[in-house]
């Protein structure tokens, strides 16, 4: 009989076995020690009722018609799987550079962060970057629409200045439409004036 395996939460799972038994494992998410590593169901396929809830990190249920019996090591099972865990791609890496009012020059906080923000695409082979530019709701739209995405060109200039190909990098501006946070009735928020920068 053949299961139906339903994820409820994000999680890395691994199914294998023959015609008659099938084997699911949950490993828990790479570098943690947290036995939150999302919920998987196993569910009959003629029915749809759940034979049996998978929620445990490092947990290996056997699969057989009509049952799942669980075990949970005391033992991380990330070694095992160490060849599966190097071939996934590494989680995207976000930063987020801010701006004096009015201004598309990054402000000291921000340019402090510059260097980690090259060695983390340089680190990553194949890197693909988003550039999102962003304002508070001081001035009009339209004007707020260009600042924004010259601020997010003036990130994409400081990258390509470091050497960064430009072919990577994708440059948008959303002008007031996404505040981090509410904007004040002035408008002015400086955590608003921001360019997100995703590495991937």
């Amino acid at each position: 009989m053949t299961r139906a395996v339903a994820a409820l939460l994000p999680a890395l799972v691994l199914l294998t076995g023959c015609a008659h038994r099938e084997t699911l494992t949950l490993l828990r998410h790479e570098g943690t020690a947290s036995d939150d590593a999302g919920a998987v169901a196993v569910l009959d396929p003629e029915t749809g009722r759940e034979i049996r809830l998978v929620d445990r990190a490092d947990s290996r249920a056997r699969l057989r018609p009509g049952s799942a019996e669980v075990r949970t090591s005391d033992k991380s099972l990330e070694p095992r799987h160490a060849a599966l865990f190097s071939a996934m791609p590494r989680a995207p890496e976000p930063f987020a550079l801010t701006f004096d009012n009015n201004d598309i020059a990054l402000d000291a906080a921000s340019q402090a962060l510059v260097p980690k923000l090259v060695e983390a695409v340089r680190a990553r082979p194949g890197a693909d970057v988003a550039i999102v530019g962003h304002t508070d709701s001081a001035g009009e739209e339209a004007y707020n629409d260009s600042l924004s995405e010259d601020r997010a060109r003036e990130v994409a200039g400081i990258l390509e200045a470091a050497g960064v190909d430009v072919t990577i990098v994708e440059v948008v501006g959303r002008g007031e439409r996404e505040p981090l946070v509410p904007n004040p009735p002035d408008g002015h928020e400086r955590r608003n004036r921001r360019v997100e920068v995703i590495v991937r």
